[in-house]
């Protein structure tokens, strides 16, 4: 294995790890805002993006949360698949 592979996996290994931490802080939000109104994040973001619910704060974090969950869990994916 090349010096540059190696450290590309390295940086690839490094990454995903932030990611993880990441990753456990916002499904720790998600898990808040889940007890707090008794509804599962896929259920609120289904009724949110069909505009079944009212723009509030908590509930505007709650779909900026669902998007950046989804996008990290993407990145981490993808990083795994090539290291």
């Amino acid at each position: 294995m090349s010096t540059s592979v190696t450290a590309l996996q390295k940086v690839a290994n490094s990454q995903i790890a932030r990611d993880q931490v990441t990753l456990r802080d916002l499904e720790r939000d998600l898990a808040e805002l889940e007890a707090q109104y008794a509804m599962p994040s896929e259920t609120f973001h289904s009724l949110w993006l069909a505009g079944e619910l009212d723009d509030s704060a908590d509930f505007m974090d709650w779909h900026v949360l669902c998007d950046m969950v989804a996008e990290v869990r993407k990145r981490v994916a993808l990083l795994k698949s090539e290291v």
